[in-house]
């Protein structure tokens, strides 16, 4: 839409007159002008007619050197100008006496044009121009035109009335594009129209001034929309009704209430338990004290009842946690699997067969965060029909490389978190998680531990189950040391690296 300088409408002839405050002097300095009534024809006469951009500077500061206006009404006719622009705001905003327009300023970016801003403001009476600005290159972005909307109101107000007036204007449900955050400052002066190099176009609608006492209801209708679109949002997935409907499809669908075996050391199972949504088990301990092979242990439990298992590895890599699963089969060690020792064909085929419901995910430093996390247990369960999965977390310390306690404890809470049904949202399947951390300071003697002497550390918190692994000369054992779903006790077992902890008698 092409608009230029031309016959004066016949409604602009007609408008209302406004208040205006006009300082000859450019606005960045300008500190005494006059107020004055100003009909919209004089007002057009002054966007019609070419300016000369006084002084012999560039285009660019051309707005630094024209005349300037403001619909504030000022005491005195004076604003406040100085080299501390907040104190020029404050002083200056406390001199306005009343407001009876407002200019809507767009950024400076290609976001408006004369036809969208005749849609947006038409009905109101209003002068859009553009700065000689639209003529520059911006860097990289095409030169873009600065639009100034002019809305006149149908009775001057008081300053803070003006104001949320202004917020109205800037409002996203109100649509009118991208405002600049300057409108909200209603004593500022603005640069007159004036036709400079870059040139400007203006326009004019119906003339019918704002009813800014209208406008300001409508934007109190809209916060209070926002209130309850807010409070929809915060209290989404909370209601009694949302998750009693939760538990009765979970009553119904046994795959959305699987239960996550335990390995068939005697014993163990009966004291532990199995894992279900909802439940999560630490596996603590020191370093080389079988935590991992264990928690592996449970993983490939899960497989073999063709549950989905997500391996969140920190401390090794993909190759490594197959060649543990692999060795569980096969009763080698795993470096022996890694070393190519002996014929592994057959367990890999069979783990292959079997664990198509396995998921290797070794997180890079830049995706150790919560929200990658759930991403992954989100995606394993959706791949697997949408209910809920085994999440084993392997060292959880190097989560944060930085800071290993703190890293340790956020993984921990955003399993937590992860763990129940309808958590993370209305339709989050939930998860049993098993993750294995440091524990320092447990005696290595397995003889030698009992679940009430234990100092399970700060991890133990996010834990409904706590198991402590232990190896040593005259054997290995399992210590439940912290059960909210049953008791605490110790079970004796045999290790090897190869089968892990099993029956002593094995």
């Amino acid at each position: 839409m092409e608009l230029k300088p031309g016959p004066i409408p016949d409604g602009l002839k007609k408008g209302p007159p406004f208040a205006l405050t006009l300082f000859p002097a450019p606005h960045r300095w300008a500190t005494r002008g006059e107020n004055r009534s100003v009909p919209w024809l004089e007002l057009a006469g002054m966007a019609a007619q070419p300016e000369l951009w006084p002084g012999t500077g560039a285009p660019a500061t051309a707005a630094d050197r024209l005349p300037a206006l403001a619909f504030a009404r000022f005491r005195d006719d004076t604003r406040v100008v100085t080299r501390d622009e907040v104190l020029s705001a404050r002083e200056t905003r406390a001199r306005m006496l009343d407001v009876a327009g407002l200019v809507v300023e767009y950024v400076d970016e290609p976001a408006a044009d004369g036809e969208t801003l005749l849609h947006w403001w038409g009905r109101h009476a209003f002068i859009a121009y553009t700065t000689g600005f639209h003529e520059l290159e911006m860097g990289e972005r095409p030169p873009g035109p600065r639009w100034r909307v002019l809305l006149p109101f149908s009775e001057p107000v008081p300053p803070d009335l003006a104001e949320e007036v202004a917020a109205w204007a800037l409002h996203p449900r109100h649509d009118v594009g991208i405002v600049s955050p300057t409108t909200a400052e209603v004593w500022r002066a603005a640069t007159r129209p004036a036709l400079g190099p870059g040139g400007y176009r203006w326009l004019a609608g119906r003339n019918e001034p704002l009813d800014p006492r209208a406008a300001v209801r409508e934007l109190h209708a809209w916060q209070e929309l926002d209130v309850r679109v807010r409070a929809d949002q915060a209290l989404e997935g909370t209601r009694l009704a949302e998750a009693s409907t939760r538990l009765v499809e979970r009553r119904r669908r046994p795959a959305l209430r699987p239960r996550f075996p335990v390995p068939r050391v005697p014993g163990l199972p009966e004291l532990l338990g199995d894992l279900w949504p909802g439940r999560v088990v630490a596996v603590l301990g020191t370093g080389g004290a079988g935590r991992t092979t264990f928690a592996l242990q449970i993983a490939d439990s899960a497989v073999a009842v063709g549950l989905p298992v997500l391996l969140v590895l920190m401390r090794m890599g993909g190759d490594e946690a197959v060649a543990r699963l692999v060795a569980l089969r096969t009763g080698m060690a795993p470096l022996d699997v890694l070393d190519g020792a002996g014929d592994v064909s057959d367990a890999v085929e069979e783990l292959q067969a079997s664990a198509q419901a396995v998921h290797l995910w070794t997180p890079t430093g830049t995706e150790r965060t919560l929200e990658h996390l759930h991403t992954m247990i989100r995606a394993t369960s959706e791949a697997h029909g949408g209910g809920p999965v085994l999440v084993v977390a392997d060292g959880v310390e190097g989560w944060a490389v930085d800071d290993p306690e703190r890293g340790a404890r956020e993984m921990v809470s955003g399993l937590r978190d992860a763990s129940h049904a309808g958590t993370l949202s209305p339709s989050w399947p939930g998860a049993a998680v098993v993750f294995v951390g440091s524990l320092p300071g447990v005696p290595m003697d397995p003889e030698r531990l009992h679940p009430g002497a234990l100092d399970l550390g700060p991890l133990e918190a996010d834990a409904a189950a706590v198991v402590i692994t232990a190896i040593g000369p005259a054997g290995a054992r399992l210590v439940v040391a912290k059960n909210r779903d049953g008791g605490t006790g110790s079970v004796p077992a045999s290790f090897s690296p190869g089968r892990g902890f099993v029956a002593v008698e094995a």
